[in-house]
């Protein structure tokens, strides 16, 4: 995306959003139905994924894309496959219950 936020390399989700948005002509992704929400479903994360669309998940100091689930139907505990920038780049199995989200943005064409 090639911005920063302050001293730190990235930008913001409504930076971002206006990104998805933007036209590929000018620079962006195109992305024109992408939209940011606090209502954190995983039903509809479900739903994402099942489409071929990861999705942005942020916590209070950044953001990571979800790129899968894992519903435990014995246990209760779903999960999310989240790739983290933070943690290298590396995937790791977050349980819905106790996770640090707070704001998705769903990418949509």
């Amino acid at each position: 995306m090639g911005g920063t936020n302050g001293n730190t390399t990235g930008i913001g989700p409504t930076a971002a959003l206006s990104w998805y948005k933007l036209s590929s002509s000018n620079g962006g992704l195109g992305a024109t139905r992408s939209y940011k929400t606090t209502t954190l479903s995983f039903t509809k994360a479900m739903s994402e994924i099942d489409y071929n669309r990861p999705f942005a998940s942020s916590t209070s100091n950044h953001c990571r894309a979800c790129a899968g689930y894992w519903v435990f139907y014995d246990s209760g505990e779903d999960c999310l496959l989240i790739n983290d920038p933070a943690n290298g780049g590396s995937d790791y199995w977050e349980a819905v219950s106790g996770s640090p989200e707070g704001l998705r943005i769903y990418v949509i064409f």
